[in-house]
C-alpha cells in the first residue's frame, strides 16, 4: 500500500519483477503464490546495487539484468544473487550520474546505456568493453530549440537506434555520434 509503480517486467518464467519510486522491489511469482522481496544492502556486494531500478531485460540465456543507479546487476534468481557492473567505474561521463534506461540493440546486440550525469546515452559493445557516448549538450536542437533532456526509453526500427526524451524523440546517428531529432509529423 502506498507505492508508486516505476517499473514492472515479465520474465520468461512469468515473474513480475517490480520497482516503486518509494525504494521498494520485488519479484512475484504469481503462478506459485509466491513473492521475494529484493533489498539493496551497502555493506553486502551480492544485493541489487541500488534502491530501485530503472530497467529490466531478460537475455537469451534467461538471465534478468537490472539497471539501477548503482549500476548494472546480473541476477541469480534461484539464489538471490546479484553480480555488479559498476558502468560509471568504466564510463567516467556516468560518474556524476545514476543509470536509467537500458537496452539491447536487436541489430548487434550492443548495450544502449542511459544516465542521468551530462544527461547523456553510451552504445556499450559488451565483446570489446568499449562504448560510444551521445552527449546531449552536442545534439542537434529540436523544432523548440530543445535538447534532448532525460531518457525514458529506447526502440529500435530497421537498422536505426531511438532514444526517447522528455524533449522529444532523438534519432541516434552512428556516422556523426550525434543525436537528431525525429521531426515525423503525424
Amino acid at each position: 500500500p502506498g507505492a508508486v509503480g516505476q517499473t514492472l517486467f515479465e520474465d520468461s518464467h512469468h515473474r513480475l519483477w517490480f520497482s516503486t519510486w518509494n525504494y521498494k522491489m520485488a519479484v512475484v511469482d504469481y503462478l506459485n503464490n509466491r513473492h521475494t522481496i529484493i533489498e539493496y544492502k551497502n555493506d553486502n556486494p551480492l544485493t541489487v546495487p541500488g534502491d530501485n531500478f530503472w530497467d529490466v531485460w531478460e537475455d537469451e540465456d534467461n538471465t534478468i539484468w537490472l539497471a539501477s543507479g548503482g549500476g548494472l546487476a546480473r541476477c541469480n534468481y534461484t539464489k538471490s544473487i546479484f553480480t555488479s557492473y559498476p558502468v560509471a567505474d568504466k564510463v567516467p561521463e556516468f560518474s556524476a550520474g545514476n543509470i536509467g534506461e537500458f537496452a539491447i540493440d536487436p541489430i548487434n546486440h550492443s548495450w544502449w546505456i542511459a544516465s542521468d550525469a551530462n544527461p547523456s546515452v553510451i552504445n556499450y559493445n559488451p565483446e570489446t568493453a568499449t562504448y560510444v557516448l551521445y552527449d546531449f549538450t552536442k545534439a542537434v536542437k529540436n523544432s523548440n530549440g530543445e535538447l534532448p533532456s532525460t531518457v525514458y526509453g529506447f526502440g529500435f526500427a530497421g537498422s536505426r537506434a531511438f532514444v526517447f526524451t522528455g524533449t522529444g524523440i532523438w534519432k541516434m546517428d552512428a556516422e556523426k555520434k550525434q543525436l537528431t531529432p525525429f521531426a515525423k509529423q503525424f
